[in-house]
């Protein structure tokens, strides 16, 4: 004998408080994909403050020594589900006299608008990679941001982005009042 009217169940043959017990377990594996996605999310913009930070005293470092040359060899983010896809690194000012990779200064002064008159001597390459633009540009100063310490001698360069990590040259001489940051030992 089969009972054709059942008040109590939905359209499945389940009961509401079942169907209702599905779609509170599908929020809330929706809403913890959201949370995991955005701590990841947080993670990549982590490092990129790291990076920044790990550089900045290095580059003290090197300012307040006599004499100093060494290889600063820093980590950014890799590619991937916990990576960013930052290509490249550059340093100097986009109004440089020298510029080693025009297409990505003058990439950066329209696509972006980054203003050259801002003090930025550091850009990461592409900027939408750096956590929303926010940690695209950076301005390197010792001394809690009050003293000019770094140079790139009026050059504008990138320095590739390997396996997520960044080499760059710092020296500087006893008579040198900055660091000079390089792709090279020249």
């Amino acid at each position: 004998m089969k009972r054709l009217n059942r008040k109590a169940q939905g359209i499945f043959g389940l009961s509401f408080g079942a169907i209702f017990s599905i779609f509170i377990i599908a929020l809330i594996i929706a809403v913890a994909f959201f949370a995991i996605n955005h701590f990841l999310s947080l993670n990549k913009c982590t490092q990129v403050g790291f990076f920044y930070n790990n550089l900045q005293r290095e580059v003290e470092k090197a300012w307040t020594s006599g004499i100093y040359g060494d290889a600063f060899n820093g980590s950014l983010p890799q590619s991937g589900l916990l990576g960013t896809k930052i290509k490249k690194v550059c340093f100097g000012r986009l109004d440089s006299s020298f510029i080693d990779d025009p297409a990505v200064n003058n990439e950066l002064l329209t696509n972006y608008l980054f203003n050259p008159s801002e003090n930025k001597n550091i850009f990461l390459y592409p900027p939408e990679e750096a956590c929303d633009k926010s940690l695209a540009t950076f301005n390197l100063r010792c001394r809690e941001g009050k003293s000019e310490c770094m140079t790139t001698s009026d050059r504008f360069f990138c320095v590739n982005v390997v396996k997520g990590k960044v080499s760059v040259f710092l020296r500087k001489g006893d008579t040198e009042a900055l660091v000079k940051v390089s792709d090279s030992w020249t």
